[in-house]
């Protein structure tokens, strides 16, 4: 099935990024100087060239890229890689931006400067005469970094990814994507493969018009979900990158990148049961017992630390396993009758806590 050049829209190449570390606007005026420190590109305008999914002949749509250090903040004088690849093509790139030759985008690369802000702005142009299919891309990369690209493209077939929310050892699933489907026909059989960013991947789900049905009208789209179902096995302090590969026989094969946030799973904890125990004797007592959502959890993943509730110094809790849970025991010497509330708090290695209270009844006699 050929593909429409009225219809352009946005595909994400491998390594593209879909949320800018920061605005360009919002650090025109405290861009970082220092072109060295340059870390990543991002397109931060004109994701869509045509929201309509039309782009008529001899017309023109804007873009920006801009470069951000590890801060996020904009890079003013960095050297960003610009290169129109036509699929056989036929559309121009221009750039204001000094430092790219003749002041175009070709087919070789170009080396551009990001301005004031940081960025570079881009016009892409569509050629006079339309041909029956073919596709350009736009990439922008930094020059130690090729694996960053962004990609405009004519074609019928584009993909955003979606943020994914999980907990380490709790089955996920939920939308990772939607695709959507211009100009076809009818509706290609389009196939997904997710990769979750932590040395697994797995088939996706996709989900609306079934393959051979009737393709969307002229001016409209159909969509598509990908759906899929993964079991994190850590937490991740960072985002996890997570890739979504779709297919459709005769069009580009769209990749739409993303990522999953993995929290700790939660703790529970209970106090341990009520003592009387005899003034001014080492009693060892069962502080707490408590339980980790993530069924993985083990003995060595926690530490505890004790309060004892009578102004002395805190102490180390020693935990084991029990059946389907943990508990925490630790000795000590009460000087004063009275009735006591030492606090237990248990802490995960991936940042969960829980705290648990028990009350000791502390006689002359210990009884």
């Amino acid at each position: 099935m050929s593909r429409n050049w009225r219809a352009i829209c946005l595909a994400l190449m491998a390594g593209s990024m879909l949320t800018p570390l920061g605005g360009g606007a919002a650090h025109a005026a405290g861009c970082d100087t220092n072109p060295a420190d340059a870390s990543s590109v991002v397109w931060t305008s004109g994701r869509t060239l045509a929201p309509n999914g039309s782009l008529a002949k001899s017309t023109s749509a804007a873009a920006t890229v801009t470069a951000y250090n590890s801060s996020g903040v904009c890079v003013q004088g960095a050297q960003v890689s610009m290169q129109l690849r036509a699929v056989p093509g036929g559309g121009t790139v221009t750039t204001s931006t000094n430092g790219c030759p003749y002041g175009s985008v070709g087919p070789n690369v170009s080396v551009c400067t990001t301005d004031g802000n940081g960025s570079i702005p881009i016009w892409y142009s569509t050629p006079a005469s339309l041909p029956n299919d073919g596709t350009d891309y736009v990439d922008a990369s930094l020059n130690a970094s090729a694996a960053l690209s962004t990609s405009y493209t004519y074609g019928s077939f584009f993909a955003t990814a979606s943020q994914i929310s999980a907990t380490e050892g709790q089955p996920f699933s939920g939308t990772v994507a939607v695709a959507r489907l211009y100009n076809f026909a009818t509706v290609p059989a389009v196939t997904a493969t997710i990769t979750w960013g932590d040395g697994t991947t797995s088939a996706g789900t996709v989900s609306g018009p079934p393959p051979g049905s009737p393709g969307p009208t002229a001016g409209t789209s159909t969509s598509l979900t990908i759906s899929g179902t993964h079991t994190f096995a850590e937490e991740s302090a960072n985002a996890t990158p997570v890739v979504v590969t779709l297919s459709a026989p005769t069009t580009v094969t769209l990749t739409a990148n993303d990522s999953a946030t993995v929290a700790d799973a939660p703790i529970t904890a209970t106090g341990g049961p009520t003592r009387t125990v005899k003034r001014r004797t080492t009693s060892t007592f069962t502080l707490a017992t408590f339980t980790d959502a993530d069924p993985a959890g083990a003995v060595g993943d926690y530490t505890a630390t004790i309060s004892w509730g009578d102004g002395t110094q805190t102490a180390t809790g020693s935990i084991s396993a029990t059946a389907g849970s943990f508990a925490v025991t630790a000795s000590h010497n009460y000087a004063t009758n009275g009735t006591w509330s030492p606090v237990a708090t248990i802490t995960d290695s991936g940042g969960a806590t829980a705290r648990a209270t028990t009350t000791v009844n502390v006689t002359s006699s210990g009884h």
